[in-house]
């Protein structure tokens, strides 16, 4: 089967494609007609008013009204009082006939209770003190070392020597140096028998190599300065060293040397 077009339907194409553009050019300028028209309008509208035509409200003080959203009540600007209607603050004060003191400090009466407290405990604490002084009298023959190895010549070795010697003859009277509880009596063997006493301050003071026998003191009883605690015997660790008495003091848990910290002269 072929297609095939006659001379006579070609030119009735042709007519209706231009009866259609005829169509399109018409509802294109009656669109343009249309456009222009209102464009025109809208500018004589804009012109047409002007700022003066329009209302204006006067928004003065005198016309505001303040509205409390919670009372739904109207409150109204108050008019200033005229010159000749005010009112002088002065005219109802009353009259003062005699001066009057006004205290500029405060000073609060517990304040002044625990200052005088704290001044009444000092001078009780600095009647309370005491000076220290040896337990008997001698020389030192062997030094508080510290964290320093000294030679011993009893038991043959290096080690530090935690308290003082002190010279002295077997027998000899032992005081105490201070005021002060007994907090124990023992029997060391390296350092023999030991009176352990509780000073102020957290300071314990050991007097080791009493005459086991010889001991005047128990424990729990207070002792002052001067009071005797016995008499001197052998310190085992120390033998080679001569008789003597071994003073140590240990302060807040850690050995101290005696004359320093006692401040003994």
């Amino acid at each position: 089967m072929s297609i095939s077009f006659s001379k006579k339907g070609k030119k009735t194409s042709g007519k209706n494609r231009a009866f259609l553009t005829a169509i399109a050019l018409c509802c294109a300028a009656v669109a343009l007609v249309a456009w222009s028209s209102a464009l025109n309008n809208s500018s004589q509208s804009a012109t047409d008013y002007k700022v003066e035509d329009f209302p204006v409200q006067d928004y003065t003080d005198s016309n505001i009204e303040w509205y409390d959203d919670e009372s739904e009540s109207v409150y109204h600007e108050e008019e200033p009082v005229p010159p000749s209607q005010s009112v002088s603050v002065e005219e109802n004060l009353p009259e003062i006939t005699q001066p009057v003191s006004i205290q500029t400090e405060y000073t609060d009466p517990a304040a002044v209770s625990v200052s005088a407290t704290v001044s009444t405990a000092d001078t009780e604490i600095e009647l309370a003190e005491v000076s220290y002084q040896l337990p008997i009298s001698g020389g030192i023959i062997c030094d508080f070392s510290g964290n320093d190895l000294v030679f011993s010549k009893t038991m043959c070795d290096w080690r530090v020597h935690q308290g003082i010697d002190i010279e002295c003859a077997v027998g000899t009277s032992i005081t105490s140096c201070g005021n002060g509880t007994v907090f124990d009596v023992i029997d060391d063997p390296m350092f023999g028998t030991t009176v352990i006493m509780d000073l102020s301050g957290g300071k314990t003071l050991y007097y080791c190599g009493l005459e086991s026998s010889s001991v005047t003191v128990k424990k729990g009883q207070s002792v002052k300065a001067g009071d005797i605690l016995g008499t001197v015997g052998v310190v085992p660790c120390e033998s080679a060293d001569g008789t003597h008495l071994h003073l140590a003091l240990v302060k807040d848990g850690v050995y101290v040397d005696p004359i320093a910290s006692l401040g003994i002269k």
